[in-house]
C-alpha cells in the first residue's frame, strides 16, 4: 500500500536494473514507448516517471534574481514551500516563462522530498522572489555513465523494436527508462542505454516562491499516545510489524486501516517500501509505542495522490503502533 517514489542512489539503481535484465525471462519485462504514452510527459521525473516534479540542481550560477520586500517571509529548512517553476532542458534560460495553467509545486525543504540542489536554491528565498539559473550536468542528472550501456538478448525485447526506441524497464520504484542504441541481429544481442534521458545535459530553471508554511505548523511530527519500551528502536533493514489507521489531515476522513482488517502490516524499514514519512517517522518509535504520525504531503503521496482515496497534495495523519521488530 505504502510504496515510496524516492530515488535510490545511481549506482544502486543501476545494479537493480542490471539484475532485472539478467533475470528477465519474458517480454512483459519491457514496455515500448507506444505502450506507455508520453512516459516523461514533458516533466523531469526522477526515477519514477509518474512522479511529476523532482528537479535536480545544486549551487547553480544565478542568471537573474528579483527581490521582493525585505519584510517578506524567508524560506528556512523544514518549511513547507510552494513554488512556480519553469524548466528548459536545453539550458536556454532566455526562453523561460511561467505557464500560469500549470500547477505549482509544493514540498518540505530539507525533507528529501526533492533533490538537494532544489532545496539549496529555494532555502533563503523570500515569498514573491524569483530566481533564474542554469544547472550543469553534474548538478542535474549527472554525466553519461558508460557502465549504464548494457547488452541484452533481443528475445527479451518487445517484438519489432528498433534502434532509437525508448523502453520502460521494471515496475514501481525500480522502474526506469532505457533507449535501444544498437541491435545485432546476427548475434541476437541489443545494447540498451540506461542513462537518464537528460544525462549530460545542463538545465535552466526559473523559480518563484508563492507561499511558505513555517516549520512546525505542519512538518513531519510524531506525537506519542502510549510509550514503548524506549530502548528497542528500528534500524534500516529491520522488518517491522505494525497496526495503523490512516486519515486525511484536512478533514479526518479515514482511507485505510489495518485494525479494521484485523491484520497487522509488515514491511522493511529504510529501503523505500513505504512512503518517506513512514520511513523517517517510524524510525523514531520504540517497540510497544503508539503514536500519531503527522506526514506532510511531500513525504507522503505528493502531487499525484494515491488510489483515488488520497487527493493530490494531501497531508496525512496515521495512528501507528509498533508491535514487533525482527
Amino acid at each position: 500500500m505504502f510504496h515510496s517514489a524516492r530515488l535510490a542512489s545511481a549506482s544502486r539503481r543501476l545494479l537493480q536494473v542490471k539484475s532485472h535484465l539478467e533475470k528477465a525471462t519474458s517480454v512483459p519485462g519491457f514496455h515500448s514507448s507506444a505502450q506507455r504514452s508520453s512516459i516523461w510527459k514533458g516533466a523531469l521525473a526522477c526515477g519514477n516517471p509518474s512522479t511529476s516534479v523532482l528537479f535536480c540542481l545544486t549551487a547553480a550560477p544565478i542568471l537573474s534574481r528579483s527581490f521582493c520586500d525585505s519584510s517578506s517571509q524567508t524560506v528556512n529548512k523544514g518549511d513547507k514551500v510552494t513554488i512556480k517553476i519553469a524548466v528548459d532542458t536545453e539550458a536556454n534560460a532566455d526562453s523561460l516563462n511561467f505557464d500560469e495553467e500549470k500547477e505549482p509545486v509544493t514540498f518540505v525543504t530539507g525533507s528529501g522530498a526533492v533533490l538537494d540542489g532544489l532545496d539549496e536554491n529555494v532555502i533563503g528565498m523570500k515569498v514573491g522572489e524569483t530566481k533564474k539559473f542554469v544547472a550543469p550536468p553534474e548538478k542535474c542528472y549527472g554525466d553519461v555513465n558508460p557502465e549504464a550501456i548494457v547488452d541484452v538478448p533481443i528475445g527479451r525485447l518487445p517484438e519489432g523494436v528498433q534502434v532509437g526506441a525508448h523502453l520502460v524497464i521494471g515496475q514501481g520504484p525500480q522502474q526506469r527508462q532505457a533507449k535501444v542504441v544498437s541491435i545485432d541481429a546476427e548475434n541476437g544481442q541489443a545494447k540498451l542505454d540506461l542513462n537518464h534521458a537528460l544525462a549530460g545535459s545542463s538545465i535552466a530553471f526559473l523559480v518563484n516562491v508563492t507561499e511558505v508554511i513555517p516549520v512546525g505548523e505542519f512538518g513531519l511530527k510524531l506525537e506519542t499516545v502510549k510509550d514503548g519500551d524506549r530502548k528497542t528502536f528500528p534500524k534500516k533493514g529491520d522488518s517491522l510489524t505494525m497496526h495503523y489507521v490512516g486519515t486525511l489531515a484536512a478533514d479526518g476522513k479515514q482511507f485505510d486501516s489495518s485494525r479494521e482488517r484485523g491484520q497487522p502490516f509488515t514491511f522493511t524499514i529504510g529501503v523505500g517500501q513505504v512512503i518517506q514519512g513512514w520511513d523517517e517517522g517510524v524510525m523514531q518509535m520504540s517497540v510497544g509505542q503508539r503514536a500519531m504520525l503527522h506526514i506532510p504531503s511531500d513525504m507522503g503521496y505528493g502531487a499525484q495522490g494515491a488510489g483515488g482515496v488520497i487527493p493530490p497534495h494531501a497531508d496525512l495523519i496515521f495512528d501507528v503502533e509498533l508491535i514487533k521488530i525482527s
